[in-house]
């Protein structure tokens, strides 16, 4: 029998001393991460010294050439941070006195998504320990690092029959959302109560808020006329397809003349333009250091923010003690508590009964839908993903409605625990750009064809896939030399790579040298561009195993190929009649030759109607904004009558689906009362 083997998640100093002393007869150890630096090259030699002997766990694919087990993954991860919201976090939440059920909930979510953070290791290592990467006969102890989730951690392996060992690691995780916050360090030392930590704590938080957290707005003093609508835009690329107000148009005077835009300094002049002339003013807001913002504008904000913020102080009395509440929840409720107060000064003044926002997945968003709700409001937004499923970061989206493009990924959210209230189906909120995509395509086509002398076109979608932590890097170089293969198979064959940005492609040093020759032979034209679907467009097929824009393509009638790794399409189907589906990498020279074939017999045309009637999209009519539109105007007609904000979401939910269908509105998780 071989010897057995020591498991780590963290090869640290921590994990170090509890393997020479209590474990020292092991001898052998997998370790999970930790793999680079100093310290690790210095506890590795420490080891090799000792007669270990040690390898590096490999979870980021399977062991063979079959399909990585992400689903599973994705599965356990949701569970375990469904424990986290409805166990752990709600019973920690309940600690605290004064504030609604509403936001307990969305908290208790908020932390969630942190949470697969702290457990994501844990649960991708359990599953690489069941993928029969080892033999359960050696495996004699799994050493994790002790947290607030250790419990359901431990659960997990033991009725796996593994056996698991918690030890305290002091380092610092860098997947820590709030690090190096000046509290952060001191919170977790705090060990008095009373009188003292709450000044000591109070002290750190206006440091913290000094330092971190100043939001500059700039010329809030002429800030005179109430707004009903507050956009917090971040998108830095604001174009009639990257537009953070899908639902806004300059002709729409009533709505323009309702909305404020707060966006960062940093944006471009251009940009700033791009949002004036879609709402009635904009200002700035900054999370950059003290020192970089000065002079400070706060004006009246700041007397504001200082009463919602002893406010909070009051309902989140019992953090500063540290006794009844876990610290780890104690941290993100001492930054949740700064947020909640810029929020709601912010809403307070500008008079807002919208919040609305495209960005998902910050905390601070989250807590801006709170202070929305605090003051009476409703807190909005939509998205252009059609969502990177399998993804463990589920659960984040936490606003009262979300706008999506059809059934399809309504049912994928609400399956992955979506906090709303309710998603209404509008479809692309960019689709009114389809007619210039279109006329983009065709002027590529030709060009590609009068130039290059192409023939049978593919387009291969390489988006931010090529970081994604489910899609490992063999794999994607896997599809490249297929692609390759094929492009070498026939001197018509002709490859368009679409690319958000340049090192996108320059990630690929094993592939450099090809990609460089087929370029110098004028067989690969290199595209980078955002939110583009015309290179798909103008191809004979198109392939990739991101969703977004392949749907697009897909549903303007273009043959497409979903390179599906995780058979995500047998939960959740496409039922496009012109998608075919692949899940090897042997099936994709075939496939792409079928299609092009298939889209000669077609033939290529110029103009193409969407195909309506899909789970996807059901609408393909360039009007998705004029429906949110819509959906926005009721609640504003129903808020200036004095309605309160779940009267006024029924009575938009009730005429929308008057207008569009009883389909076009389903309950969220939250459901409204």
């Amino acid at each position: 029998m071989d010897k057995p083997i020591l498991v780590v998640d963290i090869l640290s100093f921590s994990s170090l001393i509890i393997m020479l002393t209590k474990f020292a007869s092991v001898r052998q150890v997998f370790y999970l991460r930790k793999a680079e630096g100093i310290v690790s090259g210095i506890i590795l030699k420490i080891l090799k010294k000792r007669g270990w002997s040690f390898e590096r766990v490999l979870y980021t694919s399977s062991p063979t050439d079959g399909i990585s087990p992400y689903k599973k993954l994705h599965k356990l991860l949701i569970e375990k941070k469904e424990l986290c919201r409805e166990e752990i976090f709600a019973k920690e939440l309940n600690k605290v006195t004064g504030i609604s059920e509403y936001e307990r909930k969305r908290m208790a979510t908020s932390f969630a998504k942190y949470a697969g953070g702290e457990i994501y290791f844990a649960v991708q290592l359990f599953v690489s320990l069941n993928n029969d990467y080892f033999s359960h006969d050696i495996i004699q102890t799994v050493l994790l690092r002790r947290s607030i989730f250790s419990s359901i951690i431990s659960d997990m392996y033991k009725n796996a029959g593994f056996t698991t060992y918690f030890y305290r690691y002091f380092g610092h995780e860098k997947y820590l959302p709030l690090e190096n916050y000046v509290f952060d360090k001191v919170l977790l030392g705090i060990k008095i109560s009373g009188l003292r930590s709450f000044i000591k704590t109070m002290l750190l938080i206006f440091q913290s808020f000094l330092f971190k957290f100043v939001f500059t707005i700039s010329k809030v003093h002429s800030l005179h006329k109430k707004h009903k609508i507050c956009a917090l835009v971040c998108n830095y690329f604001a174009t009639e397809s990257a537009n953070c107000l899908p639902w806004q148009k300059t002709v729409d005077s009533y709505i323009k003349g309702e909305t404020l835009v707060v966006c960062p300094p940093s944006f471009s002049d251009a940009a700033k333009r791009f949002y004036k002339e879609r709402s009635s003013q904009l200002i700035e807001f900054s999370f950059k250091s003290f020192q970089s913002n000065m002079p400070i504008e706060m004006k009246k904000t700041w007397s504001y923010f200082s009463n919602f913020f002893l406010k909070n102080i009051v309902i989140y009395r019992k953090l500063f003690g540290l006794k009844s509440i876990n610290r780890w929840i104690s941290k993100h409720l001492l930054a949740a508590l700064i947020y909640l107060s810029f929020f709601e000064a912010l809403f307070k003044y500008s008079g807002s009964k919208i919040f609305w926002s495209m960005k998902e997945q910050d905390f601070g968003m989250q807590m801006a839908a709170i202070a929305i709700n605090r003051l009476g409001g409703i807190s909005l937004g939509t998205t252009w993903s059609q969502n990177p499923f399998p993804e463990w970061e589920s659960q984040h989206n936490e606003l009262d409605v979300f706008f999506l493009w059809g059934t399809r990924l309504a049912k994928i959210r609400k399956d992955n625990y979506d906090q709303c209230h309710f998603f209404v189906t509008t479809g692309y909120p960019a689709d009114r750009t389809f007619n210039r995509e279109l006329d983009k395509a065709n002027d590529f086509r030709n060009l590609l064809f009068n130039r290059y002398k192409a023939k049978n076109i593919l387009s291969f979608f390489d988006d931010v896939v090529a970081e994604d932590v489910f899609v490992p890097p063999q794999e994607f170089s896997g599809l490249y030399e297929e692609i390759f293969a094929w492009l070498e198979e026939d001197p018509a064959n002709f490859l368009i790579i679409k690319a958000k940005r340049a090192e996108t492609i320059n990630k690929y040093a094993a592939l450099k040298k090809k990609i460089d020759d087929f370029c110098k032979k004028r067989r690969i034209f290199i595209l980078y561009d955002r939110a583009a679907i015309y290179p798909g467009l103008a191809a004979d097929t198109t392939i990739s195993p991101s969703m977004t824009l392949l749907s697009l393509v897909g549903l303007l009638g273009r043959r497409v190929i979903f390179y599906d790794i995780h058979n995500v399409t047998e939960d959740y189907p496409l039922a496009l009649p012109n998608v075919r589906i692949i899940s090897r990498r042997k099936e994709v020279r075939q496939a792409i030759n079928s299609a092009i074939q298939e889209s000669h017999e077609m033939r290529y045309q110029e103009n193409r109607k969407p195909i309506t009637g899909s789970a996807i999209d059901s609408f393909g009519d360039g009007k998705a904004a004029d429906r949110i539109c819509g959906y926005i105007h009721n609640l504003l007609k129903k808020f200036k009558e004095g309605f309160s904000n779940t009267e006024a979401m029924a009575f938009a939910n009730e005429q929308y689906i008057k207008k569009y269908g009883k389909n076009t509105v389903i309950m969220g998780p939250l459901k409204a009362s």
